[in-house]
């Protein structure tokens, strides 16, 4: 499965309905921050892990600024976890799999 069938780039055209999903996980990052670098292959790794269970998107602060304010990011990479719209949890500044590995676990 090609990365662009795991995760989905979100902006404000499908941002909306993105959040309707049961289980969805959103990665803030930019293009510029070394440890969003680092982490993608991470947040591909689980996408792919969990691919069916939650539905991942990706947001570039940088191309939707608004989506990021709109969602209190102002640290990268963070990954936002919604469940029917509403916020259930977030972790800012990860940069352990286990980590997100557990959140999701917890969250399904």
């Amino acid at each position: 499965m090609s990365f662009q069938d795991l995760i989905a780039e979100i902006d404000e055209t499908n941002h909306d309905n993105f959040l309707k999903n049961n289980l969805s996980v959103m990665h803030f990052f930019s293009d510029w921050e070394m440890d969003c670098l680092m982490f993608l292959p991470i947040i591909e790794s689980i996408a792919e892990e969990f691919s069916g269970k939650a539905f991942f998107g990706r947001v570039n602060i940088e191309e939707a600024e608004k989506i990021a304010k709109k969602h209190g990011v102002s640290r990268v990479p963070s990954v936002l976890f919604f469940k029917g719209g509403s916020l259930v949890d977030r972790i800012d500044k990860i940069d352990c799999e286990d980590h997100l590995r557990d959140k999701l676990m917890c969250l399904i």
